[in-house]
């Protein structure tokens, strides 16, 4: 009669793989999305694992445009949520400034949300750096930008706008320093 010894080791040595692929299996496969993470001005962050492309250089004109490489394709975007001074009105020297030195130190790469596409036919989106913070929100909490309520409805995070303009405001920071200051719509309308 024939030991049940070989077949017990074969079953050992099945459920011992077994066991060695649920592991394997578990180490290598996604992690779940990430909750985003409370930002250094207060808001939400993007997960870091999104993708990121290449702001073009020599493409931030303004403080709320700028142009970007995806698929080999040059997209000009237009910021959701803001509407930054033009170049021709106080401040808008500034923003642009602002967001081009917030570009360069982050090696020129941005995260991209497309919220909408405007009348112009520009990729309307929400942004974020490579660290996941929300660009919008860094630049109206640094009193630079205004929050552009006609389009409101384009902006995903419209209450992170709304808290960060509200704080710039109470602190006297950028556009709120001047009380005199001109939204740049209006601004437009004008000139």
């Amino acid at each position: 009669m024939r030991s049940s010894l070989p077949l017990k080791s074969v079953l050992m040595l099945l459920l011992s793989f077994a066991l060695f692929c649920v592991i394997l299996w578990v180490r290598l496969s996604p992690a779940p999305p990430l909750i985003p993470p409370i930002g250094a001005v207060g808001g939400v962050t993007a997960p870091i694992s999104r993708a990121l492309y290449e702001v073009v250089r020599g493409s931030v004109y303004d403080g709320d445009t700028l142009r970007i490489i995806k698929n080999n394709e040059e997209i000009k975007i237009r910021f959701a949520c803001i509407d930054a001074p033009e170049i021709g009105q106080p401040g808008g020297i500034e923003a642009r400034d602002y967001l081009r030195k917030l570009i360069e130190e982050n090696d020129n790469r941005v995260s991209v949300t497309e919220t909408a596409r405007d009348r112009y036919e520009r990729t309307v989106a929400e942004l974020f750096l490579p660290n996941g913070n929300f660009m919008q929100e860094t630049q109206t909490a640094a009193g630079l930008v205004w929050p552009y309520e006609q389009y409101k409805d384009d902006c995903l995070s419209w209450e992170l706008i709304e808290r960060a303009a509200a704080k710039a405001k109470v602190e006297n920071l950028g556009i709120w320093a001047d009380s005199g200051a001109i939204p740049p719509w209006e601004w437009r309308r004008q000139n």
